[in-house]
């Protein structure tokens, strides 16, 4: 890698990017397994049923094909596991990422 000495860093639109950039490390931590919680928090009366997921399949699941992704690789008592995993492999890579 070879530095770029055309980069100015102490201009307003560097400093902008400063800020965005610390928005979206608190976005994709935070907001990622808040949303997929949500989203499986919405359709937990489908993904706790099982025989409304047997008619789901049997429909090309229209409802939750969408939450499929996050559910699949769960039991049905646990398909809400997929956001706390989440939560937990972001910590792992933030721990990850801060070692020296």
């Amino acid at each position: 890698m070879v530095r770029d000495l055309s980069v100015k860093c102490n201009t307003k639109k560097y400093d902008l990017f400063g800020i965005y950039v610390g928005m979206m490390v608190l976005v994709y931590p935070v907001g990622i397994p808040s949303l997929y919680g949500t989203l499986l928090f919405q359709q937990q009366h489908i993904l706790k049923d099982k025989d409304y997921m047997a008619m789901e399949e049997k429909e090309g699941y229209p409802t939750v094909g969408h939450l499929l992704f996050l559910v699949e690789s769960y039991r049905e008592e646990w398909y809400y596991f997929g956001a706390p995993d989440l939560c937990s492999l972001i910590t792992c890579s933030c721990l990850l990422c801060a070692a020296p």
